[in-house]
C-alpha cells in the first residue's frame, strides 16, 4: 500500500514533465516547415557562425535537410526537463514525507531497504516517461522517409534515459546527505548548471579529465545520428556516476531501522 502512494505521486510528477516535454516538443517541431522556407537565410546565418558555437550548440548543416537533425537542437533546451525530472523525482525520493510509513508497516525494516524500492519506482516512472515520449516520436516522425528512423530515436530516447537516471542517482547521492529541502532544489539546480558548464568547457578544451566528473560530456546527439550507436564512453560514465550515485545514497540514508 505505502509503495502504491509513493508511485502516484511519482508518476503524477512525472505527468507533469511528460506535458512539458510534449507541448515544446510538438511546438518546436511544428515550426519546421517554416523553418524550410526560410532556408536560404538560415544557411547564411550558419554559414557565418563559428564551428565552434555550432558544436556546443549541436547544429549540423543537415539541421536544414533532415527534421531529426533540427529535432537535435530542440534537445540543447529539452534535455534539462528530463534532467530537472530525475532531480525532482531524487529530491522526492529522500526528503518525500514518511507518515504513511507508521501507518502501513507490520515489522521493522530498514531505511535502506525503503530507499531502494523507492528508488526502483522513481526509475519506473522515468522509464514510463520516455517510452510514452518515444512512442509519440515515432508517430509523428512515421509521415517523414527517414532511413532507420526506429532504431536513431530509440538511441536518442536510450540516451536521455540513461542520463536521466545518472542525474537521479547523483542528486539521490548529494541530496541523501542533505536534511534541509529547500537547499536540496537549490543544490540539485546548481548541479545540472554545473554539468552544462562542464559540458561546454569540455567541448571548447577537449580537456580529458573534465569527461571524468560529468556524463554530459559524452552525450552527443549527431553523433548518434550520424554513426548510429552509442559511444563506450559515454556508457562507461553512465554506468560508474549511477552505480557510485546509488551506492552511496544507500549507504548514507543509512541502516536504521523504522519500527
Amino acid at each position: 500500500m505505502i509503495y502504491k502512494t509513493h508511485l502516484k505521486r511519482y508518476l503524477f510528477l512525472s505527468l507533469i514533465y511528460l506535458l512539458i516535454i510534449i507541448s515544446t516538443t510538438t511546438i518546436f517541431l511544428s515550426l519546421y516547415n517554416n523553418y524550410l522556407l526560410n532556408k536560404d537565410n538560415l544557411i547564411s546565418i550558419y554559414n557565418n557562425i563559428s564551428p565552434l558555437s555550432l558544436n556546443i550548440l549541436k547544429i549540423s548543416y543537415l539541421s536544414f535537410d533532415n527534421i531529426l537533425y533540427y529535432y537535435v537542437i530542440y534537445l540543447n533546451v529539452g534535455i534539462f526537463f528530463y534532467l530537472l525530472l530525475a532531480s525532482h523525482l531524487a529530491i522526492k525520493t529522500i526528503n518525500e514525507d514518511n507518515k504513511y510509513i507508521n501507518i502501513f508497516i507490520t515489522k521493522p525494516f530498514s531505511k535502506g531497504t525503503y530507499l531502494k524500492k523507492k528508488i526502483s519506482l522513481a526509475i519506473f516512472s522515468l522509464f514510463i516517461v520516455n517510452l510514452i515520449i518515444y512512442t509519440y516520436l515515432i508517430i509523428y516522425f512515421s509521415f517523414y522517409n527517414l532511413k532507420q528512423l526506429y532504431l536513431v530515436l530509440f538511441l536518442i530516447q536510450l540516451a536521455l534515459f540513461l542520463t536521466s537516471i545518472t542525474t537521479y542517482s547523483i542528486t539521490l547521492a548529494i541530496t541523501s546527505f542533505i536534511k534541509n529541502k529547500n537547499f536540496s532544489i537549490l543544490l540539485a539546480l546548481g548541479l545540472l548548471a554545473l554539468f552544462l558548464i562542464i559540458s561546454i568547457i569540455y567541448k571548447i578544451t577537449n580537456f580529458s579529465l573534465l569527461s571524468y566528473i560529468c556524463p554530459l560530456c559524452y552525450f552527443d546527439y549527431i553523433s548518434i545520428l550520424d554513426n548510429t550507436n552509442l559511444s563506450l564512453n559515454y556508457l562507461a560514465s553512465i554506468i560508474i556516476f549511477t552505480v557510485f550515485g546509488l551506492n552511496l545514497a544507500i549507504c548514507e540514508y543509512g541502516s536504521e531501522k523504522y519500527v
